[in-house]
């Protein structure tokens, strides 16, 4: 009797210790896949750079209209759908790597959320695979970029975003046998993303309200075919608007400073003549490179490229405004030097980098027709 008792109690120990053991490994495997230190790694992409530009060399009845406040905040004009849409079609989005489509989507799908200033934009685990290669977060990082390079041309209507102040965060979580990635795009803590000028929600609504009315007006100014349509806005924009030499004043760069301050640089002109242009259907694009002005100059410069009778010609509406000292009225054959001008003309003073940002993709671009335009 002793000696099975001894012997059961050998057997409810060892069972007890193979129980213990397979408890033991449970909770370390538990412990290898689910429990690490998180850490956050920051990548800021670089600013949006066109550099200094070129002040200018250079009648529509057309008139840009002054409004105030056409629409109140709470009449939002929710345009997003129509923005997703338009990505599929969009010439610098095409141009994209894959992971930059889904950073640049989800940019577009969160259009009317980004107007709070301080939306985060979670991708969860999305690039988990990427970020766990070699130079995966450079590689990420380097997506992000062209995503904001693309989306900064493709979509001029997003005036009030600073994009230098929107954040890439990656979050890791390393455990024993796996390190776990999460993605998103924020502010800064306790700051937004817009440009300065605007400070909250309400005043970028209203903003988007003001541009989008004064749009809606030029168009209802607007008759014949194509080719009027683009020679009547390019010259609206050459009477109505004033190249701001200062390179101080704020929304010179974008379609708020063209159609409701009027002062603008040429990035300021390009993105209102595309900004228009995008609302007829007339295809077009934003074009940077540099140029090389009267005075032998070359700097940063950006203009347009149309597509008109299955062809593509070249227009710098800046170039087509000079700035003219004391009283002195354009030429009527001086607001056109530029206008639907193909690369025999064009390219003696114009050349593309298709470069964005300092260290962006080179965007590739139509070929022009090497004559100019004939209507």
């Amino acid at each position: 009797m002793g000696k099975r008792r001894g012997i059961s109690f050998l057997n409810f120990l060892l069972n007890f210790i193979i129980a213990a053991i397979m408890a033991g490994l449970v909770i370390f495997v538990y412990f290898c896949f689910n429990y690490g230190v998180e850490t956050t790694v920051t990548e800021i992409a670089d600013n949006f750079n066109l550099s200094k530009i070129i002040p200018s060399e250079n009648e529509s009845t057309i008139e840009i209209p002054v409004v105030e406040n056409p629409l109140s905040a709470a009449e939002i004009v929710n345009n997003s759908q129509d923005l997703v849409k338009r990505d599929e079609a969009g010439y610098y989005y095409a141009q994209i790597d894959e992971n930059a489509k889904i950073i640049y989507d989800a940019l577009m799908s969160n259009e009317v959320n980004l107007r709070k200033g301080n939306y985060k934009i979670e991708f969860g685990n999305q690039f988990n695979e990427l970020l766990n290669e070699e130079n995966g977060t450079e590689s990420l990082n380097s997506s992000y970029q062209q995503a904001l390079d693309a989306l900064t041309l493709d979509h001029p209507e997003v005036f009030y975003l600073d994009i230098s102040k929107m954040l890439l965060m990656i979050y890791s979580r390393k455990t024993i046998l796996k390190t776990t990635y999460t993605v998103s795009i924020e502010s800064e803590e306790n700051g937004n993303y817009f440009s300065d000028e605007f400070k909250t929600e309400e005043e970028v609504n209203q903003a988007v309200n003001r541009v989008e009315y004064i749009r809606d007006n030029l168009y209802n100014q607007l008759e014949g075919d194509t080719y009027n349509k683009i020679k009547d806005i390019h010259d609206c924009l050459v009477n109505e608007l004033e190249y701001e030499q200062t390179i101080s004043k704020p929304n010179i760069r974008n379609i708020y400073g063209a159609l409701v301050t009027k002062e603008v640089v040429c990035e300021g002109y390009a993105k209102a003549f595309k900004y228009i242009l995008d609302g007829l259907d007339i295809p077009n694009i934003i074009v940077v490179g540099t140029a090389t002005n009267s005075s032998g100059v070359t700097e940063s410069h950006a203009w347009s490229y149309v597509l008109i009778d299955d062809a593509w010609y070249a227009i710098d509406v800046t170039w087509d405004d000079p700035i003219i000292v004391g009283n002195g009225k354009l030429p009527e054959m001086e607001k056109y030097r530029y206008f639907l001008r193909g690369s025999e003309t064009f390219n003696k003073n114009h050349t593309i980098t298709g470069q964005v940002s300092d260290n962006g993709m080179k965007f590739l671009y139509p070929e022009l027709s090497e004559l100019d335009y004939v209507y």
